[in-house]
């Protein structure tokens, strides 16, 4: 945790050059990219500096590619894994998940990241750990809309680097060591009231 913090300190030091976006999950149709890619192009008509950057693979690849091709501002990394993935979260200042939250979320989080979700009303359980204005931000289901949440958080910077501290308290709440433990609670209770 004082890792993350510590990096989201030392990025916030330098002079930085861009707003970063991360998108991190498989890219299949319900993760709604181009929904993703629209609103970012939106938001940089407030915030011309903004990057965004897609972490993932899957069966929309070729798809997104074609998409990005003419957008020096986007970067593709591909499918990315352990301390790779990690320096990439760590390049960002929000992650978005418009669609289909899943177990993506936690990334974000655990690199500190605030999450601006829509409502698409097709999130899985994880969507549990996001509670909005706290760790993120909840827009319609609105390209317009998610595109001001994402421009709000950036001329906000204190209330950025407050859901970031919320993002990293989530993600240590939901570790895989705590989930462990919660369930192994969980069958010992079961075993002792049977």
């Amino acid at each position: 945790v004082s890792y993350v913090i510590d990096e989201r300190n030392k990025k916030s030091k330098k002079n930085q050059k861009h707003k970063t976006v991360v998108f991190c999950s498989r890219l299949y149709k319900n993760k709604a990219l181009p929904f993703v890619i629209n609103g970012c192009e939106i938001a940089r008509n407030t915030i011309p500096n903004l990057r965004l950057i897609i972490i993932g693979d899957g069966p929309e690849k070729k798809h997104i590619i074609n998409l990005v091709k003419n957008k020096s501002w986007i970067t593709m990394k591909g499918s990315l894994y352990d301390k790779e993935k990690a320096k990439n979260l760590l390049k960002g200042d929000i992650m978005v998940l418009p669609s289909h939250v899943g177990l993506s979320i936690l990334d974000g989080f655990a690199a500190g990241l605030p999450i601006v979700i829509s409502d698409f009303k097709n999130h899985c359980p994880e969507i549990t750990y996001f509670t909005n204005n706290v760790n993120g931000l909840l827009s319609k289901k609105d390209v317009n809309d998610f595109a001001k949440k994402i421009a709000f958080l950036f001329e906000n910077p204190n209330i950025l680097s407050s859901m970031s501290v919320e993002a990293i308290k989530t993600a240590e709440k939901y570790s895989i060591d705590k989930m462990a433990k919660n369930f192994a609670n969980g069958i010992i209770k079961s075993l002792s009231n049977s």
